[in-house]
């Protein structure tokens, strides 16, 4: 794959892979044109888009041609990137689209097209699947029922017991999502945090792309870190921190807050804020909704982004969790505070599911936004509403 955002890859990134002869590897394939109008090459583009979906998900480049080895076979190795001519992008992708949720079984969430101009014959078109985690993907073309995954090598047809294991794993997943949350609560609930953390409210939010689940996922925290990255992510409401290797992965902390964000091996975040549960003598303990959300909004944001600039690939399971908060009122605004008070000491909240970096956020999380209102007595949050992805002024 290429290690850029797809909105981001540009000629120079294409140029590269040619110039640095990047080869042909799990991840990242490439194909000489677009796949036409006979049953043999759409059959042939479904099964490389199912095989990436049902394996780490990856980029495949249309408009590269191939080095070719003594036998005139394609070696897998880039030579030249001339493009692929067509008359409009939009209709070329459309055409493509429509193929992909026709043929496959279930629809393969998330899957982007970028258009990359300037090459001497037309575009460079580069399609990005994401390792999905509605596998395994079968291709239903034409009467045709089979399921493909990927090696360094290329993709190949699952056998049996490998098309089993695939639907086991699958159903897994939902379980080994629960166990890393449940894991990481454990931890903070008893103390064992990388940071010491004051006693009272915290709010902790947890972002897990479909990747960091895997036995073996790992990335080179040091690719995380400057002056490696221009942005590393911030400790929530933080405008100074500090940043260490540590034996999960890679630290930011804010000792004046007592916040910080651990990005773990795997690629998954943890964040943890303690300043935005707030006391005061005139009313208690409250959460001011506006302010609680806003801090959420950004930090997903930010944090969303960070993971999409180290490479790894939606969907990514956002986890939102309220520790400290029995007795806590909610406010909308300086004279709406609610007479309700949260009737236990820790919210876990529906995990939601970004399917993609682009999505808008506040509307993304206006489900849980109206929980933790409701849990306090109130009917909903007043802000995100009506398909606004702005709090309400």
């Amino acid at each position: 794959m290429i290690p850029r955002p797809i909105n981001e890859i540009t000629k120079a990134d294409v140029d590269a892979l040619i110039s640095l002869k990047t080869a042909e590897r799990r991840t990242l394939d490439y194909k000489e044109l677009l796949p036409g109008g006979t049953d043999e090459e759409k059959k042939e583009f479904l099964y490389d888009v199912s095989s990436f979906a049902n394996a780490a998900g990856g980029d495949l480049v249309f408009g590269v041609t191939d080095q070719k080895g003594p036998d005139g076979k394609p070696t897998g190795i880039p030579e030249t990137a001339a493009g692929v001519p067509f008359a409009n992008a939009s209709a070329e992708i459309a055409r493509l689209e429509n193929i992909l949720q026709s043929s496959i079984a279930p629809r393969i969430p998330s899957v982007q097209f970028r258009e990359v101009a300037g090459f001497p014959q037309g575009s460079v078109l580069i399609l990005r699947i994401p390792k999905s985690w509605a596998s395994p993907h079968m291709v239903t073309f034409r009467n045709v029922a089979r399921f493909y995954s990927r090696n360094s090598t290329g993709k190949y047809p699952l056998d049996v017991f490998e098309i089993r294991s695939a639907f086991a794993l699958s159903e897994t997943l939902p379980e080994r999502l629960k166990a890393f949350r449940q894991g990481r609560l454990a931890a903070i609930v008893a103390g064992e945090t990388p940071i010491p953390l004051p006693d009272g409210g915290k709010v902790i939010l947890h972002l897990v792309p479909i990747g960091s689940l895997g036995s073996a996922a790992t990335i080179d925290v040091r690719a995380a870190a400057p002056p490696n990255v221009l942005e590393t992510p911030v400790p929530m409401a933080a405008t100074s921190w500090d940043l260490r290797f540590n034996f999960d992965g890679l630290l930011t902390f804010s000792q004046r807050l007592n916040n910080y964000v651990q990005l773990f091996r795997t690629g998954a975040i943890e964040a943890v804020d303690t300043t935005h549960l707030q006391s005061i003598e005139r009313y208690g303990d409250f959460i001011s909704t506006s302010a609680f959300e806003n801090l959420l909004v950004n930090a997903v944001t930010r944090y969303a982004a960070f993971q999409s600039r180290l490479g790894l690939m939606p969907p990514v399971f956002v986890m939102v969790t309220l520790l400290g908060v029995k007795g806590f009122k909610a406010t909308t605004g300086p004279r709406t505070l609610g007479s309700h008070t949260i009737d236990r000491d820790v919210l876990i909240l529906p995990d939601i599911t970004m399917e993609g970096f682009e999505e808008p956020i506040g509307t993304l999380l206006k489900p849980i936004f109206d929980i933790v209102a409701q849990s306090a007595g109130l009917a909903e949050s007043h802000n995100y509403t009506q398909g606004r992805n702005q709090p309400m002024p």
